[in-house]
């Protein structure tokens, strides 16, 4: 079973365990940096190809070695017939930041109605 949970606190659960994370997206820095962010220490991160299929014989051999482990939740929907790993597997949201100038920008045009999507070669019928 796959489960959510707020980074802060797992991050106090997985003290003293042995930890992997996965990441089969663009940019897998930016999630073991994010992971780090929030004081969870990977044992061990792996970075997979963008889009790359996962397998549960794949899971089952990591977990013969690891004790959880943590995957985006784009990898985590790969996932199928993962029976009997309760509390083993994590999947875990991507975080999004903003400037805070860029989204009183972006407030700032809504409120003025000048974002119309005419810019973009948009066109009402």
């Amino acid at each position: 079973t796959k489960q959510h949970c707020d980074l802060n606190t797992l991050a106090g659960r997985l003290s003293g365990q042995r930890v992997l994370a996965i990441a089969g997206i663009g940019n897998p820095q930016s999630f073991f940096s994010m992971l780090t962010t929030h004081g969870i220490k990977a044992t061990r991160t792996q970075a997979l190809a963008d889009h790359q299929p996962l397998t549960s014989q794949q899971i089952d051999c990591w977990l013969k070695e690891f004790d959880v482990i943590l995957m985006t939740e784009k990898d985590a929907v790969k996932l199928t017939n993962l029976e009997g790993n309760a509390g083993r597997l994590y999947a875990i949201a991507g975080e999004v930041s903003l400037p805070a100038d860029l989204i009183d920008n972006l407030l700032k045009c809504i409120a003025h109605g000048s974002i119309t999507g005419k810019e973009h070669g948009q066109t009402s019928t």
